[in-house]
């Protein structure tokens, strides 16, 4: 369905199971691309438009999930294990 106002601000998310922190994304890939993946957290380029965007980031700001994307489309958002199985030869 269509949102119900044109000036609606609609909160997109992934399902619940795609709430990971960066280290838990890199473990999932390690596990599915069968070669080790690494996160290394870096100081945020000096730029003070990026310093809020890592600071959003650093203090979960992504670890929520809503049902935004199944009232919007109709469809179930995809899961990122799911999706990393479907980019896998991209990946590789």
């Amino acid at each position: 369905g269509n949102c119900s106002q044109e000036d609606e601000i609609v909160e997109v998310t992934g399902p619940a199971s795609s709430t990971l922190s960066a280290p838990e994304m890199a473990a999932l890939l390690t596990a599915e691309l069968g070669r080790e993946i690494t996160y290394e957290e870096v100081d945020p380029p000096p730029f003070p438009a990026y310093l809020a965007l890592w600071t959003f980031l650093r203090g979960g700001g992504f670890d929520k999930s809503t049902d935004s994307v199944k009232k919007v489309t109709g469809k179930s958002p995809v899961d990122f294990r799911e999706l990393v199985r479907e980019l896998k030869s991209q990946l590789s």
